[in-house]
């Protein structure tokens, strides 16, 4: 190969190593960039261990239980304020929004509690308030069935089939062994916010 060809191939060799290093940087940038925005989408949906109602998730049980600051018969029993159960007889039969507010985070707490020792799957903030909601009106038989056995929706939860859990949700719109208007209605709006 005489000097003219050798400049030829080298200058051809230049042009091709600079274009590869072109491209190889330009790839890098957007794998760079891919990568960043899926973590970010990573990070904005994975499921963590949220233990605490958000406000929102509060508010949505007070609207749906609705206030009533005079006792009033609940199911095998009396309640007051946002659904406070008092037990099969009422010895409190009036009491003021402060007062219901303290036996709302209470109750609210106490859901959470039973939360944790139960569910051992992580949750999103919306699930948390969700499922808050849920168990608050609903009580501990949405743990545990009657016979000591896991209800549907605690063991879909623990296996972390969130697709499936949400649609137990559902099956709990009964009262007295119909199907009751309001609670389809509840059942529907903490659905949607489990799903979302």
């Amino acid at each position: 190969m005489n000097n003219k060809n050798v400049i030829i191939a080298l200058s051809i060799g230049g042009f091709v190593l600079a274009y590869y290093l072109t491209r190889k940087t330009t790839l890098n940038k957007a794998i760079t960039s891919s990568v960043k925005k899926g973590g970010q989408q990573l990070i904005t949906n994975v499921r963590k261990f949220v233990t605490t109602i958000s406000d929102y998730g509060k508010q949505l049980i007070k609207d749906t239980e609705s206030l009533s600051l005079k006792v009033y018969p609940d199911a095998g029993g009396f309640s007051i304020g946002y659904g406070h159960f008092l037990g099969t007889t009422a010895t409190i039969k009036q009491i003021n929004e402060a007062q219901a507010d303290a036996y709302f985070n209470q109750d609210v707490s106490n859901v959470e509690n039973e939360m944790k020792r139960y569910i051992i799957a992580p949750l999103t903030q919306n699930q948390h308030d969700a499922l808050v909601s849920f168990f608050y009106n609903v009580g501990h038989k949405g743990f545990i069935n009657k016979d000591g056995s896991k209800t549907q929706i605690l063991q879909k939860l623990n296996a972390q089939k969130y697709l499936e859990a949400a649609a137990e949700f559902d099956r709990w719109t009964h009262s007295k062994g119909v199907v009751n208007t309001a609670l389809q209605n509840r059942r529907a709006t903490e659905k949607a916010l489990f799903l979302s």
